[in-house]
């Protein structure tokens, strides 16, 4: 069994403490301290969040367990659910957000390779429930602290994109599930602004076919074998993902766009459906619809990610200051835990492991960072033990 350093401590090797003590300096976090520091307090928010603490006095009684180990993780001071949680109150928030974004930079230049499987110009936004809700319920704007009223999802995703917009936002796609396209007011509002999109809708949605209303799924089993074709929209877990897809243009709409309804089916299952409302520029083949639609895979493995991995949706706040911190240090870490992986992707030749078990949260958390060969030069990924080295019953943490 690997002897050397712990898993923590291998793990927070990679973080760039030269700019994060700039961080601390700019923003005077350590001015006046004489115990605990401002990396003594992002070691412990960044353990919360890796291991799933649930509260201050989890992060406690968790680390002050293994006091001699305190030492080896990177801590030089005592682990006081009152200090930490007089940190948190009073040192800057910006010193996380300055380091966060450091590491999206970071996160972004070794990713930039590897594409969505779109040629697309313009840049990929992806907002979440978990960003709309508490954003705009728990306080409209960061700045402004006054009452809210109650709004539907759509709603508030509305006011979002109506301040978005006001500031040059201008995407070429705009992709939601059936919560949002299946409301025709959201749907208006992307219209009358002339905004491309493709939203998902429910198999209850009705369309005016002549002089009637037919629902989508009966319109649906009405195609016949030539309106569909074949086509991948992107690799996923277990290979390509491959569709029928089908796609019929209902006409013009005021702003030139043209309106479309698109239909997915699944090969392995042919019984199962889905359906999306589309608005897109002249030209537009029923394939780039196709294309568009699946592009929103990669969106919710991105908030998957972050919600598994770094407990982006684990939150019990009731200031716009408490989500804005926890956000960010779930985005920080999610940044962190990126650029690990792809420095530890780059040893995979002397370390060798699966793309898709790295994929998986229970198999990541089963590799270990440690000096290759163990020599203190590089990193690479080392698998725990497959069997224990005595028969005691396994207790959870």
């Amino acid at each position: 069994m690997y002897a050397g350093k712990s898993v923590f401590s291998q793990v927070m090797a990679f973080l760039p403490l030269n700019v994060f003590h700039r961080c601390v300096t700019r923003y005077n976090g350590d001015f006046n301290i004489q115990t605990f520091s401002c990396l003594d307090q992002f070691l412990c928010l960044v353990f919360a969040q890796l291991t799933y603490r649930e509260s201050l006095r989890d992060i406690e009684a968790c680390l002050r367990s293994q006091p001699a180990k305190l030492y080896h993780m990177g801590f030089k001071s005592a682990v006081a659910r009152n200090t930490l949680a007089n940190a948190n109150a009073i040192r800057s928030w910006r010193i996380y957000a300055d380091i966060a974004q450091y590491l999206i930079k970071i996160a972004r230049k070794l990713y930039q390779g590897e594409g969505l499987g779109l040629d697309i110009e313009n840049s990929v936004y992806a907002l979440d429930a978990t960003t709309i809700d508490l954003c705009l319920t728990l306080c409209p704007c960061p700045w402004t602290f006054g009452a809210c009223s109650f709004a539907t999802k759509p709603q508030l995703a509305q006011q979002m994109l109506a301040r978005a917009f006001r500031d040059g936002f201008s995407p070429e796609w705009l992709l939601a599930d059936e919560v949002y396209g299946s409301d025709s007011k959201f749907r208006r509002f992307l219209e009358e602004r002339g905004q491309a999109y493709v939203l998902a809708v429910s198999a209850q949605q009705r369309l005016w076919v002549g002089f009637r209303q037919k629902r989508l799924d009966a319109l649906a089993k009405e195609l016949t074998a030539d309106h569909w074709f074949r086509m991948s929209v992107g690799e996923g877990t277990k290979g390509p993902r491959m569709y029928d897809w089908a796609s019929i243009c209902l006409g013009e709409s005021e702003e030139s766009l043209y309106r479309w309804v698109l239909f997915r089916r699944s090969v392995e299952k042919p019984e199962e459906y889905a359906y999306y409302l589309s608005l897109a520029p002249a030209g537009v083949t029923g394939g780039e619809l196709a294309q568009a639609a699946g592009r929103r895979w990669h969106i919710e493995c991105c908030f998957e990610a972050a919600k598994q991995e770094t407990g982006l949706d684990e939150y019990e706040v009731r200031s716009w200051h408490g989500w804005y911190r926890h956000i960010t240090l779930s985005m920080l870490a999610l940044a962190f835990l990126s650029v690990v992986r792809w420095r530890g992707n780059e040893k995979k030749d002397e370390c060798p492991y699966s793309a898709d078990r790295a994929r998986d949260t229970q198999a990541y958390a089963g590799y270990r960072m440690a000096s290759a060969g163990g020599s203190g030069e590089g990193t690479c990924l080392v698998t725990l033990a497959t069997t224990t080295s005595s028969n005691c019953k396994r207790l959870p943490l």
